[in-house]
């Protein structure tokens, strides 16, 4: 175990454990809503298609082009140059970072 030769509280676990839970809630947080983000702005463009477009006044179908072009470059949401929140994110960050741990146990040991 973990404690076996340490001399660390009960309370001082549950903390830190329920800390990182916090955190990895968070980042899933961010990453679901940067996924959701990316795909309802792909799928504006298939919704502005099937809207009745034929019907509307000129001026109002060209600002629909313009909204349909606009929609083909995705909106990301981006941790500064770091890099794009999305799932695949959210799961090579928690990979890593048990990776991380685990090298560390084995280096205590």
């Amino acid at each position: 175990m973990i404690t076996s030769n340490l001399n660390i509280s009960v309370m001082r676990v549950s903390f830190l454990s329920f800390y990182v839970l916090l955190v990895i809630s968070h980042l899933y947080i961010y990453c679901y809503s940067a996924e959701r983000l990316l795909i309802e702005s792909t799928s504006m463009a298939y919704g502005m298609y099937e809207c009745k477009w034929y019907d509307i006044s000129p001026k109002d179908a060209k600002n629909l082009m313009f909204m349909a072009y606009r929609s083909t470059i995705p909106l990301k949401l981006t941790a500064g140059k770091f890099g794009t929140f999305s799932l695949e994110m959210f799961a090579t960050t928690v990979k890593t970072s048990m990776g991380y741990l685990s090298a560390l146990l084995t280096m205590m040991d």
